[in-house]
């Protein structure tokens, strides 16, 4: 008997569950550790190469030519670093340049068409660098940044929580296995599954379907 009740209990709760997790109103993003990027220590660049600069704390951040595009450099307390490359020869004017986002610093390019590239540089005692592709947009939530990035002709959406420390993203394609993910305005996400459109809406970690 009282085997029976418990089999029973265990159905009902696990159909709950069931219920729970497969209404579609709120989808929890699955989120994997995102790791900084590795800088190299470099040579002086030749100050007549910058084309921009932005000054920080212990240093500048700047832009500068080289082989015919340009890349990111860093001058942090008395030592210069390569970022990488950040754009095309000739990027059309607003295309390049720096942002500042609350403490964070953006530099921002593109590298062929429909290939955006941006740097997030965050503050502090020591140097902490995110490299992302894609068309990004981005918000402050607490103590971190949250950076929606969306890539190719077929638009995919990932979203990066960016830390000092323990940054992460979510991969929205794979984990809901789309055809297409994109942002709209705001935090709005527009989610294309087998021709069926439909909208939720990013807080926290959660997608929230917009009614």
């Amino acid at each position: 008997m009282y085997v029976f009740r418990f089999i029973l209990m265990a159905l009902i709760s696990l159909s709950l569950m069931g219920c729970s997790v497969n209404s579609g109103e709120i989808i929890e993003i699955i989120k994997h550790e995102y790791p900084r990027l590795d800088i190299i220590q470099e040579d002086m660049v030749e100050k007549s190469l910058i084309v921009e600069k932005i000054v920080i704390p212990n240093g500048e951040i700047y832009i500068y030519e080289k082989e015919f595009s340009y890349h990111l450099g860093i001058l942090f307390q008395d030592k210069e670093f390569y970022l990488g490359e950040l754009s095309m020869e000739n990027t059309p004017e607003g295309l390049m340049g720096f942002e500042e986002i609350g403490n964070v610093i953006k530099a921002h390019g593109i590298l062929g068409a429909n290939y955006s590239k941006s740097f997030y540089l965050f503050l502090g005692d020591d140097m902490v660098v995110y490299s992302i592709d894609g068309n990004t947009s981005e918000e402050l939530e607490e103590n971190q940044l949250i950076v929606y990035s969306q890539t190719g002709t077929i638009p995919q959406l990932k979203i990066y929580y960016l830390c000092y420390k323990n940054s992460f993203f979510g991969d929205i394609n794979t984990q809901l296995e789309l055809d297409a993910s994109y942002m709209e305005e705001g935090r709005i996400i527009g989610i294309n599954k087998e021709g069926n459109e439909e909208k939720f809406i990013h807080d926290g970690g959660i997608l929230k379907r917009v009614k």
